[in-house]
């Protein structure tokens, strides 16, 4: 296919068809009207008001331009506005993939969010690190139980319970927690909530944290960082409380005044 735009490229360069051949219509047109130019001179008489020294350089303009395209299909398989052109279309194509990968990620975030409905999250981050990541739910109506998982990359993780009286138990070990609910019950809802943590959060080979997660990542970006260049975002709903019902009880190297 080079090939063929070279021989194309040698035998209309000056007609700018070549340019036709790969859609460049615009630029094509600028070899048109370069040779129409440059004919109109060389039938002038030297009675014309326009210096011949312009033919001249709309002769050397297009020879370059001419030869600028044939080196460049030669070398590089493309012509030289036409390099321009492939790189903002790849650089277009690439936001466009970032801004669907994004879109993607909002709508599984609001998909979980319908799904869970009584579903909280906090999170508080500096230099991209999760400094604290909390996750709760609320179980009832009027007189209802809360149960939560936290970590941080300073300290580790746990999980809390506040029963019906607003009092507050933190703990590794969901069987030392007086719930309402069943072992099994309880069992489930507290492997959900570690899960949902867990998709904030991202680990290395060893199983460290080290960083949020892109979901998480995205969560953060709805709020500005502050002087200090830490950054507190709440889900709707969310409530501070918890932070400084907990932050007392916890291993975690965050604390909120």
């Amino acid at each position: 296919m080079r090939f063929f735009h070279l021989i194309i490229c040698i035998l209309t360069g000056p007609l700018g068809i070549h340019r036709f051949f790969k859609g460049l219509k615009y630029s094509g047109f600028i070899f048109l009207l370069l040779t129409a130019f440059i004919v109109i001179g060389a039938i002038a008489d030297k009675s014309d008001s326009i210096p011949k020294i312009y033919f001249s350089i709309a002769a050397v303009c297009l020879i370059l331009f001419w030869m600028s395209d044939f080196l460049s299909m030669l070398f590089k398989g493309v012509y030289i506005f036409e390099v321009t052109k492939k790189i903002e279309t790849k650089t277009i194509e690439q936001v466009s993939k970032s801004e669907k990968k994004l879109k993607k990620i909002k709508m599984n975030d609001v998909k979980d969010q319908e799904n869970n409905k009584n579903i909280y999250r906090i999170v508080a981050a500096r230099s991209e690190e999760p400094e604290l990541n909390m996750v709760y739910t609320e179980v009832g109506k009027n007189d209802y139980e809360v149960y939560g998982a936290f970590s941080g990359i300073c300290g580790g993780s746990g999980l809390f319970y506040q029963n019906t009286n607003n009092e507050m138990f933190v703990s590794d070990d969901i069987y030392e927690f007086s719930t309402s609910l069943s072992d099994e019950d309880l069992e489930n809802i507290f492997q959900k909530l570690e899960k949902l943590r867990a998709e904030f959060e991202n680990y290395d080979d060893e199983g460290n944290l080290v960083g949020l997660s892109e979901k998480g990542l995205l969560f953060i970006k709805q709020q500005q960082e502050d002087e200090n260049g830490l950054v507190e975002v709440y889900s709707e709903g969310a409530s501070e409380d918890f932070i400084y019902d907990v932050q007392d009880e916890w291993n975690l190297g965050y604390y909120k005044d």
